[in-house]
């Protein structure tokens, strides 16, 4: 039985996924600043059924300058002044779940410091650990990492996320997980890649992990 509790930060804590207006916005601005194709609101919304890789294949994006863009994006978004609230319920259900007595832990791209300030702000610091790594094309790596660095068997632990590379990930590393449907990726998107767990409210989440703890 799960002991341990990793969430993903962006879209699955935090409010942070911009719309798709605002996505195609800055998107089309940075394609025009490197001659990339520019997109549609059609395909931003394909996007968000699809995982990274065919991502990267309509968006026809040289793969080598995934990193480069990853960056841009996060500049030209101020990802960090952005990250205002959390998600609707997901504090009831963060601190429901500290009460329990079940250790939480986070797995993000985000320096640290932004997270840490952004729980400061929410009263949220029920977290025993902040696991800052970024691998775009290996989140199995990130999550092998985190399991080595605070010493975690992967059959106590259940990770929660927003997007399909999530599940790929947790698939390659033998975790459970569970997938929320209020982030980047939808609920059609998500259903392709068959997640052992889907939420849709976070809610149903503690619902879900409350069986887990039972």
């Amino acid at each position: 039985m799960p002991k341990t509790v990793i969430f993903d930060f962006d879209g699955t804590i935090a409010d942070s996924i911009p719309s798709n207006a605002v996505i195609l916005k800055v998107f089309n601005q940075i394609a025009g600043e490197n001659n990339f194709k520019n997109i549609t609101m059609e395909e931003i919304e394909n996007l968000r059924n699809v995982g990274l890789y065919e991502s990267i294949k309509l968006l026809k994006i040289p793969v080598l300058k995934l990193p480069f863009l990853a960056r841009r994006v996060r500049k030209v978004l101020k990802v960090d002044e952005t990250v205002v609230e959390p998600i609707k319920n997901m504090p009831q259900v963060l601190n429901s779940l500290k009460k329990q007595g079940v250790s939480l832990g986070i797995l993000t791209s985000n320096k640290k410091q932004t997270v840490e300030k952004f729980l400061k702000k929410h009263e949220l610091e029920v977290f025993d650990f902040i696991h800052s790594q970024t691998n775009l094309f290996g989140k199995d790596k990130s999550l092998k990492s985190l399991l080595k660095k605070h010493k975690l068997d992967k059959n106590m632990v259940i990770y929660v996320g927003d997007e399909i590379r999530d599940i790929q990930a947790t698939k390659k590393t033998g975790i459970s997980m569970i997938a929320v449907t209020w982030g980047y990726n939808n609920k059609k998107g998500l259903e392709k890649f068959d997640p052992e767990f889907l939420a849709e409210r976070p809610m149903q989440l503690k619902t879900i992990l409350e069986k887990f703890f039972a």
